[in-house]
């Protein structure tokens, strides 16, 4: 398994080495590895934020801005990372469903306390790591995380491939055939030398056209038996909407 990658942000350095500590013996005791990030603001924090943590330690009362601002910005570059908010008085850190908190730690940190809320952080991790997958690009804003299965298709256009997702169009600089063996083979499927498409938007095939809801794509004829095959194999496995002519 690859290390869970956790930030710190957190202003204070006894603050700082408690949690790195904690976790270190947590990664001895359970055999799991952390990576490990540690920021003194949330202006640093969120400078040149890359969306490549899973788990977020953020201290409430800091200078410049406070953790809940800053994780109110942090969710606008990041929905999916999860947060949890070390501070001094617990009522400060009830407003933590504006930003989706997972949960709460209160200073001084306690071992026994911090393990308890860790467990049960990794094991909701773990859970939607087995959910849901992503994608790490780069992109000319940075690093972008997409959720493989928020993809619609791919659409090659020159040197740029084109990521249509639930939220909206990704760019990225790189070619149709090196992202095809990004996503996994059961779920999408090439279409043509432009197009790669998540079978779970597929709504039907007319000759050669196929259709995600109102939108259409062309299938090329070398392709076209392929398509149908896999639409016909993928309804059978997944119980997924689809049909052919």
């Amino acid at each position: 398994m690859d290390p869970l990658r956790i930030a710190i942000v957190e202003d204070e350095e006894s603050n700082q080495k408690i949690l790195q500590d904690y976790l270190e013996r947590l990664s001895k005791e359970k055999g799991i590895l952390f990576k490990i990030a540690v920021f003194n603001n949330g202006v640093a924090f969120l400078n040149n934020y890359q969306a490549e943590y899973d788990l977020v330690f953020m201290d409430i009362q800091m200078p410049f801005e406070n953790g809940i601002e800053v994780s109110k910005a942090l969710r606008e570059k990041d929905k999916y990372v999860a947060i949890i908010f070390v501070t001094n008085f617990v009522d400060y850190a009830v407003n933590g469903y504006e930003v989706n908190a997972l949960d709460y730690i209160v200073k001084p940190i306690d071992y026994y306390d911090f393990a308890l809320k860790i467990n049960k952080a990794l094991g909701l991790l773990k859970k939607h790591r087995e959910k849901e997958t992503f994608l790490m690009i780069s992109t000319s804003d940075g690093y972008q995380k997409i959720p493989i299965m928020s993809i619609r298709y791919v659409e090659s256009n020159k040197h740029t491939v084109i990521f249509h997702t639930l939220d909206g169009e990704i760019r990225k600089y790189a070619s149709i055939k090196s992202v095809e063996k990004m996503l996994p083979e059961n779920v999408f499927v090439r279409c043509n030398s432009c197009y790669i498409v998540n079978l779970n938007y597929v709504t039907r095939i007319d000759k050669y056209d196929l259709f995600l809801d109102k939108e259409s794509l062309v299938i090329s004829h070398p392709r076209k038996k392929e398509v149908v095959q896999r639409l016909v194999d993928f309804a059978k496995e997944y119980g997924g909407a689809g049909g052919g002519k």
